[in-house]
This record gives structure tokens, sequence and C-alpha cells, in this order.
């Protein structure tokens, strides 16, 4: 099964700023971003479970249980 690979110039309008927000934090575009770019709701909810990851690891000691600390912090 081939799946879409897109990079700034051919992903969907609602996938851009996503493919754009990774350019700026990797210096390249990973190929898991280039494929769910063809979904802008795919792209967001992995941005949105990549972030909640990130502040689960960076929650060690953890204020607050993690499934609370991410609705505080809106992901």
């Amino acid at each position: 099964m081939n799946f879409p690979s897109h990079d700034l110039d051919t992903a969907p309008e609602a996938s851009k700023p996503l493919l754009e927000n990774s350019q700026k934090a990797f210096g390249r575009l990973p190929g898991l971003h280039k494929v769910l770019a063809e979904s802008g709701l795919a792209a967001q909810k992995f941005r949105s479970l990549s972030l909640c990851y990130a502040v689960l690891r960076s929650n060690a000691k953890g204020l607050f249980p993690p499934r609370d600390e991410c609705r505080l912090r809106g992901l």
C-alpha cells in the first residue's frame, strides 16, 4: 500500500502550518509527518499526542495525574 507523501508545496492547506512547525523544529520534514499531512486532522491529532507525551516525560514528579496534566495544557 502506498501513502502519499507531501512537502510544503504539495500539502493540503490545513496541513501546511503543521509541516512548517515540523520543518522549524527538526530542520527537515520527518517522513511520518509528510504522510500524515495528507489528512490535516490526522496531523493535528498526532501533534497533540506528541505534545502530551512530551509533557508526561518532562513531568517526572508530576503535580497532577498525567490525564489532568494534558487537559490543563489543552492537549
